[in-house]
């Protein structure tokens, strides 16, 4: 192997490294714009007291949220961990999210339990439009 080859090699192992290193810093990968303005989640009857997944655009990169009663409380969480962008789970065994990529885990209101997630799940603002959960996602 001469010099150049092997500068070649070095090269295209750096940038491999790199890889999620630079995708983390650039944020999630860009998607089709989501709409404006406050969108269904589901209806207020829909919700329950566990976490249940609803298909939603996020701007963050998310393709679902999880929405839940808390009490008088609607909660809707992102499903987009804070770590590295993977998709989150609720695991109700253990009444926890999980991200499968590395392990993170948040409780019920999203915040971090355990592993490398930087920061809790994202959290919005609900409000009800006669018997629709809305958000501004």
């Amino acid at each position: 192997m001469n010099r150049r080859q092997f500068l070649v090699l070095v090269a295209a192992g750096v940038a491999a490294g790199c890889a999620d290193t630079l995708r983390a810093s650039f944020g999630p990968p860009l998607v089709a714009a989501t709409p404006s303005g406050p969108r269904k989640v589901a209806s207020l009857a829909a919700l329950t007291a566990t976490p249940s997944a609803f298909p939603l655009q996020t701007a963050n990169g998310g393709d679902q949220v999880y929405a839940y009663k808390d009490g008088e409380q609607v909660v809707v969480l992102s499903n987009v961990c804070t770590h590295r962008g993977c998709p989150v789970a609720w695991e109700a065994a253990s009444n926890r999210f999980v991200c499968p990529c590395h392990d993170g885990t948040f409780d019920r209101a999203g915040k971090v339990l355990a592993g490398p997630p930087l920061g809790p799940l994202m959290a919005y603002s609900a409000m009800l439009v006669g018997d629709d959960v809305m958000v501004q996602a």
